[in-house]
C-alpha cells in the first residue's frame, strides 16, 4: 500500500509521475527522509494493534521551503534492505537526501549508479548541521502529524 500526498492541493496518485520523471528536469532536488512506526492503544485498553511502519519523504526547494510533494509508503519494517529499495525505486538519481542518523540509511552513499548526495543530522548534538546546513525539521514535523492523525482517524487501507 502506498499513496502520495500533494498537501497544497489534494490527495493525488498522479504526482508519482513527477518523482519518477524528475531526472528530465534540470534542477537540484532535495528530499528529507524519515521512517516511523505507528500504533496506539488509548488508555492502554483494547486489542494490541499491529505495528505499521511508514517511510516518508518531503521535497524541499533548493532555496528553502517545501514544494508540497510528500511521498508516504507503508513498509514491512525499518531495515536497510526495505528502505534502500524504496529510495532506489522512488527518488530520481542525483537527488540530495537528508535524514537523521537512522542506521538503515548508512547504505545510501553505496548505491552505485544513483549518484545521491547524502547529508545526515545527529539530533543528539544539533538540529541543523552548521557545515552543510542540512536539517530534517520539515519531515520530522510531518511524521509527527502522521503519527498523531492515523491512530485517531484510522489508517487508510
Amino acid at each position: 500500500m502506498e499513496f502520495i500526498l500533494n498537501i497544497q492541493t489534494y490527495f493525488a496518485i498522479e504526482t508519482v509521475e513527477l518523482c519518477c520523471q524528475v531526472d528530465q528536469i534540470q534542477q537540484i532536488l532535495q528530499f528529507q527522509l524519515d521512517e516511523s512506526a505507528i500504533h496506539r492503544r488509548k488508555f492502554n485498553r483494547g486489542r494490541r494493534k499491529p505495528l505499521i511502519w511508514i517511510w516518508t519523504a518531503v521535497e524541499r526547494k533548493p532555496g528553502g521551503g517545501n514544494s508540497g510533494l510528500y511521498i508516504i509508503k507503508v513498509v514491512k519494517n525499518g531495515t536497510a534492505v526495505n528502505l534502500l529499495r524504496i529510495i532506489k525505486d522512488t527518488i530520481a538519481p542525483g537527488t540530495t537526501l537528508i535524514n537523521d542518523q537512522w542506521a538503515s540509511y548508512r547504505g545510501i552513499a553505496g548505491l552505485e549508479g544513483y549518484n545521491f548526495t547524502h547529508l545526515d543530522v545527529n539530533h543528539q548534538l544539533i538540529y541543523v548541521d552548521p557545515i552543510t546546513g542540512a536539517c530534517t525539521n520539515a519531515i520530522e514535523s510531518s511524521c509527527h502529524l502522521l503519527r498523531k492523525f492515523f491512530p485517531e482517524h484510522g489508517f487508510p487501507t
